[in-house]
């Protein structure tokens, strides 16, 4: 998949967060969740970690488009920071909004 792709399928995805977890869907409600409680108790916040997200997946789509492999660095360095503050980083070892993997 070329960039491009990625980062509109990173885009999509984004603006999806909020909406896959509505109320009832925590740990102990969904089998295999490692959803975090604070998903629900820190509500305003979670949403706000989804915009931010979906704004620097924006951006890379922006800088993908210049052809300036600069800027798309500088993008894609922002856009895994804020993937990394829920998930911190790409293994998904827990995080703000996610437990460890057990």
């Amino acid at each position: 998949m070329d960039a491009m792709a990625s980062a509109v399928t990173w885009h999509r995805n984004a603006q999806k967060i909020v909406a896959n977890f509505p109320a009832g869907t925590g740990r102990g409600d969904v089998e295999g969740s490692r959803a975090k409680p604070e998903i629900w108790s820190k509500r305003a916040e979670f949403e706000a970690a989804a915009a931010k997200l979906a704004a620097t997946a924006e951006k890379l789509i922006t800088a993908i488009k210049t052809n300036d492999i600069n800027v798309f660095r500088t993008e894609f360095k922002e856009f895994g920071q804020a993937c990394g503050g829920c998930h911190k980083g790409p293994r998904k070892e827990g995080g703000k909004f996610r437990f460890p993997k057990q």
